[in-house]
C-alpha cells in the first residue's frame, strides 16, 4: 500500500500560500496593531465551512457534546486564557493563515460572543465540530449542518450590504474541510448508510456530489477562491484502531483498507473538483 496522504493542515496551508502567490498585489494600506505582517495580496477576508478541523468555537452555544470548551483542549494558549472551542490544544491551520496573510490574528468563531460585524467582514469560521457533507452526521449529534453554514454566510452578506458583500465574496479565500466524521460515524462505525449505499465507493460518490453542491452554493453567493480539504487516512485515527484492535501491542497499527478506500475517495475528488473549476467562470479550487 502506497503510504497515506499528507494531513490536511499542511496541505490547507501549502494551497494557501499558492493562492497567494497568484494573488495580484494590492495598494499598500495602513495595518491596525492586531495584524501582523505579510507580503502584499488583496485577500480581504478567509471564511470556513466543515467540521471540527476549522471549528474555533461556533458549537459552544450548542447543546451537544460535541464541544472543546473545555480542559484539555487550548492548553498551548496563554496561561488564564480559558478553551476557546477549538478542538486542539492551540491554534487551528486557520488561524495560521491569516495571520500569515496579515489579516488577523486568530480566524474567529461567527457564534462567538464577542464577535462584531467588523470581525466578522475580515473573515470568520461557519465550521461547526462533528459536521459533515451529510446532514445526517450534523443531525446525529445536534451541530450545525453544511448547508446552515452556508446560510450563516448568506446572512452574514445581507448585513453587509452591496456594494462591500459582493466585493468581499469574490476576494476572499473559502476553505472547505469535511468529509471524515461522514465515513466513520455513517459507514464504518454504525453503518447507517451502508443500506443505501452497498459500497464504501458509492457513498464516497455521494459525499463528493455534497461536496460539489456546497461549493456552487457558495459560488452563486459571490465566492471565487476555495481550498478543499481531502479526506485524512482515517484508518489511523485512534478510535478506528482501537475498535478494530489495531491499537499495539495487539495490532500493527493503521487500519489499511480504510487508508486504501481514502486514497481513492481523494482521487475522485480531485477529478470532480477540477471538472467544477473548469465549469465555473473566474472560479480558483485548489485541493
Amino acid at each position: 500500500m502506497a503510504p497515506p496522504s499528507p494531513a490536511p493542515a499542511a496541505a490547507l496551508f501549502l494551497a494557501a500560500l499558492l493562492v497567494l502567490s497568484a494573488s495580484p498585489a494590492s495598494a499598500a494600506r495602513p495595518r491596525s496593531s492586531s495584524k501582523v505582517a505579510a507580503g502584499p495580496h488583496d485577500i480581504p477576508a478567509v471564511f470556513a465551512f466543515g467540521d471540527s478541523t476549522l471549528d474555533p468555537g461556533n458549537n459552544n452555544r450548542l447543546f451537544t457534546v460535541v464541544r472543546a470548551d473545555h480542559a484539555p483542549y487550548g492548553r498551548a494558549f496563554p496561561a488564564g486564557v480559558p478553551p476557546s472551542g477549538r478542538f486542539s490544544d492551540g491554534k487551528l491551520i486557520t488561524d495560521y493563515i491569516v495571520a500569515a496573510l496579515g489579516i488577523k490574528d486568530l480566524l474567529p468563531a461567527y457564534h462567538a460572543s464577542g464577535v462584531t460585524h467588523a470581525d466578522a467582514t475580515t473573515g470568520a469560521s461557519f465550521a461547526s465540530g462533528g459536521s459533515g457533507l451529510d446532514d445526517i452526521t450534523a443531525h446525529a449529534v445536534m451541530v450545525s449542518t453544511f448547508s446552515s453554514q452556508i446560510a450563516d454566510f448568506q446572512q452574514l452578506l445581507s448585513r453587509i450590504g452591496e456594494p462591500q458583500a459582493a466585493d468581499i465574496a469574490a476576494k476572499s479565500l473559502f476553505i472547505l474541510s469535511a468529509g471524515t466524521n461522514d465515513v466513520t460515524m455513517n459507514y464504518y462505525d454504525l453503518p447507517f448508510r451502508a443500506l443505501q449505499y452497498p459500497t464504501i465507493d458509492a457513498y464516497h460518490d455521494y459525499l463528493i456530489s455534497c461536496y460539489q453542491s456546497y461549493i456552487q452554493s457558495l459560488y452563486k453567493l459571490g465566492a471565487r477562491r476555495f481550498i478543499v480539504a481531502g479526506m485524512p487516512p482515517v484508518g489511523c485515527l485512534p478510535m478506528q484502531k482501537s475498535l478494530r484492535g489495531q491499537q499495539p501491542p495487539l495490532g500493527h497499527g493503521c487500519v489499511d483498507l480504510q487508508n486504501e478506500e481514502v486514497q481513492r475517495y481523494n482521487a475522485k475528488l480531485q477529478q470532480a473538483l477540477a471538472a467544477l473549476e473548469a465549469a465555473s467562470a473566474g472560479a480558483s479550487i485548489s485541493y
